[in-house]
C-alpha cells in the first residue's frame, strides 16, 4: 500500500522511495505522510479498493435495512401490517418494505 518492506527491518514509501527504519511503532512513516501528503490520500483510497485486507463483506444498506425491519417485527412479536402503517413510515429512518416482503 504506502510502503513496502525493504529488508533488514527498512521499508520504503512507495511514493517517493525513501526508506524508514521501524522502531516500535509507526511514527517515522506517519511523519512522513504528514510532511508529503502529495497523493497520499488518492493512494489510500485506491488501495482500499483494490484489496480488503480485513476481508469484510459490506452489506447493502437494503439488505441492512430489511434485517432491522425483520428484527423489529419478530422481536417485538408485531404484525407484519406493521411495517405498512402511516405512522411506522413517518418515524422510522430505515427504507421502506412491504408486508409481503417481509413475509417472503
Amino acid at each position: 500500500m504506502l510502503y513496502r518492506e525493504a529488508g533488514n527491518g527498512f521499508y520504503e514509501c512507495t511514493t517517493c522511495d525513501k526508506q524508514y527504519k521501524k522502531g516500535n511503532g509507526y511514527t517515522n512513516m506517519l511523519n512522513h505522510l504528514q510532511r508529503n501528503p502529495d497523493g497520499y490520500q488518492q493512494e489510500t483510497e485506491e488501495a482500499s479498493r483494490r484489496q480488503n485486507p480485513l476481508l469484510l463483506h459490506p452489506v447493502s444498506t437494503r439488505t441492512r435495512d430489511l434485517y432491522r425491519w425483520i428484527e423489529w417485527v419478530i422481536c417485538d412479536r408485531l404484525p407484519y401490517a406493521f411495517v405498512e402503517h402511516r405512522l411506522t413510515r413517518l418515524i422510522t429512518a430505515l427504507s421502506l418494505v412491504s408486508e409481503d416482503t417481509l413475509s417472503e
